[in-house]
């Protein structure tokens, strides 16, 4: 079978580790059963819409370095939609690299632009919130609840649309 991936990502596959998947029952910070680690995603075309909905900070900064890539970094950022929050997936192979260069980068930057970050290292470990200036750890909870929320009305209305289609 053959593998897609976007040229941008190149053997970066870090998205289909790190995020969950639930219309697959897929947690994050394992790897998805379609993906081929290195090459990408043996599903593309008929991915899920939590899939083709992600997206990764540095996939849509073109301007960002190759060494920020998240396979090279061992961070992937991603930000929650209608929330002034980013999220920060830690490889838990190197629970640090988001306090070294050159991740720490991206987390001075994103404070200083007004967003709080959670930093997630891996199914058993503790999440990090840091706070941009003014916010408070409820609003940031409550962002993150939003956009689960959000997240699963729209795959419900999806999965709906999709067995109008069936019958």
């Amino acid at each position: 079978m053959q593998v897609f991936t976007n040229n941008r990502c190149g053997t970066c596959s870090q998205c289909c580790y790190f995020t969950a998947v639930p219309e697959l029952g897929k947690d994050n910070h394992f790897w998805c059963a379609f993906c081929s680690p290195g090459e990408g995603c043996k599903c593309y075309g008929l991915r899920p819409l939590s899939c083709s909905e992600y997206v990764c900070l540095w996939h849509v900064n073109k301007g960002m370095p190759r060494t920020m890539r998240p396979d090279q970094c061992g961070v992937m950022f991603e930000r929650l939609v209608d929330a002034p929050v980013f999220l920060a997936m830690v490889d838990p192979k190197r629970r640090n690299s988001w306090q070294m260069e050159p991740a720490r980068q991206i987390v001075v930057k994103l404070l200083k632009d007004g967003y709080s970050i959670v930093v997630h290292s891996g199914p058993y470990d503790q999440n990090h919130i840091l706070l941009a200036e003014g916010y408070t750890v409820e609003e940031v909870r409550a962002g993150i609840r939003h956009a689960i929320l959000r997240a699963n009305a729209k795959m419900v209305e999806e999965s709906n649309d999709s067995a109008a289609v069936r019958n």
